[in-house]
């Protein structure tokens, strides 16, 4: 199992459910091929946990990499739980400059556990590419 999801780690539970039955004839059902599908993708990526975990890593690094960058991670003083993180490149900020006076915001939910939302800006550059 764990080399399948580590050829493809978006692979669905329901394929999975159809690959035990037609490799090794048995039946599994939907609940365990889905369980099953999911502790191997922690173990080829690692748990969302250990995402937000290393995001202060991440913050740290990509300022040493990327001098002039803004990157601002806040958490819930007391169980230290991620809230919201602010990411502006210094090459943005500079790109930024250089578009056009409207900027485009759009959002997606974030659907694991730990729920969200991810805001991103845009705004279109003088050659009409999306910036």
């Amino acid at each position: 199992m764990l080399d399948k999801v580590r050829e493809n780690p978006n692979k669905k539970a329901i394929d999975i459910y159809h690959e035990i039955k037609s490799d090794y004839g048995m039946e599994v059902s939907y609940r365990t091929a889905w369980y099953d599908k999911e502790r191997a993708r922690g173990c080829v990526l690692g748990g969302d946990a250990n995402s937000y975990a290393q995001l202060v890593w991440f913050g740290q690094k990509a300022v040493e990499s990327n001098p002039g960058s803004t990157i601002k991670i806040e958490y819930e003083p007391e169980t230290r739980r991620f809230e919201r993180m602010f990411v502006c490149y210094d090459a943005w900020t500079k790109g930024f400059q250089f578009c056009r006076p409207i900027m485009f915001i759009d959002a997606t939910f974030i659907s694991n556990k730990y729920r969200g939302q991810l805001i991103g800006a845009s705004a279109k550059d003088a050659n009409q590419g999306t910036f």
